[in-house]
């Protein structure tokens, strides 16, 4: 059984498919149409959520406004991160409403690996344009290989999981949908009370801080394209744990002639120079498929037999995330956890968790 959502280079009969309307867009959107077209609605319902919901009014009752626009929850789009309500469910030792989302799109996962990243995630989306109109248009800060932080986001991850064992929440400040909030919450919010009211509030530090983040997540394509979803970012490093589970896989086949195009459209270094897969890395976009001149590349269930869809002779290997690395983050994120903790002084009232916008 095949999972193919890409559009091949070629016709049946082997001739140059040409899609103009596709080609103008880009390799990306000629390759594979289904995941962009599916990347800008994920990105407009987002929009549409920030801007039209819970964005200000001249009204002075804007709960009032804001409740009568509300159609759907504003929260939904921070349900969006797994990482987010997984972490608020630790943090606050119950049940949190948005963890039915997260076993949704890590089900999902299982079938498509990293979905969220390549597909779901308008960070992502934001990092792509922000990639395609600025960062490869500069070679200076290219970085030709990863060094100390190529499993950054494993670090992240676990410095997260145990902050949040210990009750505080670092997800809010590093995962993917809550730095994209802040970052429209801070800049375009002001800039949209200004024009309004004349007046807006002061800047805290809190909010320079945010914007900050938010700005360092687009420089660093600078150095890679998706620099922050290959090594940073918490988010995507939980659904590459999962994809040790997948169901799926991207497979070559001995028809491979190693031209090299695959390698070259990969934004998130999901190929080997040997052009095996490196299956965490790997977020089932499909852009490589469409991409290769003789149809090596096939994504197909991870058990299948067919000798077509069979590795080179070098099988990618397991992420190499080191023990120190590792143990690090961990120690980070219990005791910054002990020290939130430590300041708390327990309460008679009995609280129902929420999950909180950043």
């Amino acid at each position: 059984m095949r999972f193919h959502w890409f559009l091949s280079s070629r016709t049946k009969d082997g001739k140059p498919r040409r899609l103009r309307i596709l080609k103008a867009l880009g390799d990306t959107w000629h390759a594979s149409p289904v995941r962009r077209t599916i990347q800008a609605m994920a990105l407009l319902v987002f929009l549409g959520l920030f801007f039209y919901a819970a964005w200000p009014t001249a009204s002075g009752d804007f709960a009032a406004a804001r409740d009568h626009r509300e159609k759907i929850d504003i929260e939904t789009f921070l349900a969006l991160d797994p990482l987010v309500s997984v972490s608020s469910a630790i943090a606050s030792r119950a049940w949190v409403w948005s963890l039915k989302f997260a076993a949704v799109l890590l089900a999902l996962s299982l079938v498509a690996p990293r979905m969220f990243c390549g597909y779901l995630c308008p960070m992502g989306t934001i990092i792509d344009l922000f990639d395609w109109s600025v960062t490869t248009r500069v070679k200076r800060f290219r970085v030709l290989r990863a060094g100390w932080w190529r499993n950054l986001r494993f670090y992240l991850l676990a410095t997260v999981l145990a902050g949040a064992i210990g009750g505080i929440m670092l997800s809010g400040f590093i995962s993917a949908i809550p730095v994209v909030t802040r970052g429209f919450q801070f800049i375009a919010s002001p800039l949209q009370l200004k024009l309004l009211h004349r007046a807006a509030p002061p800047i805290t530090a809190g909010q320079i801080v945010s914007i900050g983040l938010f700005a360092l997540v687009l420089l660093l394509g600078f150095m890679r394209p998706r620099f922050w979803c290959r090594h940073v970012c918490p988010s995507g490093a939980l659904f590459s744990v999962f994809s040790f589970f997948r169901l799926t896989e991207r497979k070559v086949s001995s028809d491979c002639i190693q031209c090299g195009r695959c390698h070259r459209v990969c934004s998130f270094g999901a190929i080997n120079d040997d052009y095996s897969t490196h299956t965490a890395n790997c977020t089932f976009c499909q852009t490589c498929g469409g991409v290769c001149p003789v149809g090596a590349i096939g994504f197909t269930h991870r058990l299948a037999g067919d000798s077509r869809q069979e590795e080179p002779a070098a099988i990618a290997p397991p992420t190499d995330v080191s023990r120190r690395g590792f143990m690090i983050g961990v120690a980070v994120g219990a005791v910054g956890g002990g020290l939130a903790a430590s300041g708390l002084r327990p309460t008679r009232a009995k609280l129902t968790p929420v999950l909180r916008p950043p």
